[in-house]
């Protein structure tokens, strides 16, 4: 790349406007260079029925259902999974 010099330019403001130029150019093409496309993860959302669930404190949620959603596919040995309970949202 060619950056122009002050003795290239008969002002100040030529030697600017060139360099700026050079320099956003520069700043395009390596944006646009490391710019990657990755595919999202296939992810699937659900609803577990738990039928009446039965708390420590002895009540009981009648109906209860565990909604959830998945990411990615899990590995042959089942080490891959995250579990993020909604209250941490």
């Amino acid at each position: 790349m060619i950056v122009p010099t002050p003795h290239d330019n008969k002002t100040r403001r030529g030697f600017l406007k060139k360099t700026s130029g050079a320099i956003a150019g520069a700043v395009v093409m390596q944006t646009l260079s490391c710019t990657t496309v990755t595919a999202k993860p296939k992810s699937t959302e659900g609803n577990f029925k738990l039928g009446d669930y039965k708390l420590d404190s002895g009540e009981v949620l009648a109906d209860a259902i565990l909604g959830y959603e998945t990411h990615g596919e899990l590995n042959a040995d089942k080490s891959n999974v995250i579990l993020y309970p909604t209250w941490y949202t």
